[in-house]
């Protein structure tokens, strides 16, 4: 009677565990079906998110659950307009990629999503962020690559992030006759249809021109001719691609230096200034003039050098 009631709760056990697992797959299925109409529709992203967490509360050594559920809450961050809301909804991300990782460490989906709540994090303030999640998106999807090089994931997300880069083109030019030189410069970026809203600011197309003269002096060291001291001035002009309170920020400098060399012309000392003013004060905003000095010295050594005697 006792290994008849032994061998009727084992083959409970096994029905309710295949019961169990046939809900989850089910549940997995029908709201991972439902992801690709959320990006028409991205509020649904952040209802998806909720019902992966759930699941994965459920299921709790699974971590596929917590892996859609940061998918989904990212992508809401990524396609929300209002900036405000975003590294809120990040954080979020952040926190239901963790229970993935730890299910499942070393995973290089996991590491994907990692670097698509970086880029939203960036992208509150790309200007004074990029330092910080820049680095971090890069490294992510380094990791990922390196956890499954047969991932082709990793390369699509480089490519999205290239495709929403904005152009940039440019030229410049040199003149020189030996002693003198002028160069010349512009560079222009399209922010204008960048996908990045705030309603603190606006994009718009960023240009530089920038100019300059360099006049070097010749030291003879017998038969031969060196460089000797070299004087530079400069001057440079940007708009930039921020419009606050309908202003375009714009940036205007001037550089002067002088380059010494030393006596066995084997160091050389730099020394600059660099004078400018950023900003207006129009609409309540603020101009501010700056200055910055630079020394800097570099060193030169002459290799593979092959000497003959008569």
């Amino acid at each position: 009677m006792k290994k008849l009631i032994v061998v009727f709760a084992l083959a409970l056990t096994a029905t309710a565990s295949f019961a169990q697992s046939e809900k989850y797959t089910n549940a997995m299925k029908t709201n991972i079906a439902l992801i690709d109409s959320a990006f028409a529709h991205p509020a649904n992203f952040i209802s998806l998110a909720n019902t992966f967490e759930r699941i994965g509360t459920a299921e709790k050594t699974q971590w596929l659950p917590y892996y859609y559920a940061a998918y989904c809450q990212v992508n809401a961050g990524l396609l929300e307009k209002d900036n405000t809301k975003v590294d809120g909804i990040a954080d979020k991300a952040t926190d239901l990629i963790a229970k993935a990782d730890s299910l499942s460490p070393n995973n290089s989906e996991i590491s994907c999503v990692k670097s698509m709540i970086a880029t939203a994090h960036m992208k509150v303030n790309p200007m004074q962020r990029y330092m910080q999640y820049g680095e971090e998106i890069s490294s992510e999807l380094a990791d990922a690559i390196k956890q499954d090089p047969t991932n082709p994931r990793p390369n699509m997300i480089k490519g999205q992030n290239l495709k929403f880069t904005p152009e940039q083109f440019g030229g410049g030019i040199s003149l020189t006759n030996g002693s003198l030189t002028w160069v010349a410069d512009m560079r222009k970026q399209m922010w204008t249809d960048s996908r990045i809203v705030s309603p603190k600011y606006k994009l718009t197309n960023s240009e530089r021109y920038s100019t300059g003269l360099e006049y070097s002096f010749k030291r003879k060291y017998g038969n031969q001719q060196a460089e000797g001291i070299v004087l530079q001035a400069g001057f440079s002009y940007y708009k930039s691609y921020l419009i606050v309170n309908n202003n375009q920020i714009k940036d205007v400098a001037g550089t002067a230096g002088i380059s010494l060399p030393a006596k066995s012309n084997m160091l050389r000392y730099y020394v600059g200034l660099e004078v400018g003013q950023r900003g207006t004060t129009s609409g309540g905003l603020i101009k501010e003039t700056y200055v910055n000095a630079v020394f800097h010295f570099s060193l030169r050594d002459i290799w593979f050098l092959r000497r003959t005697y008569d």
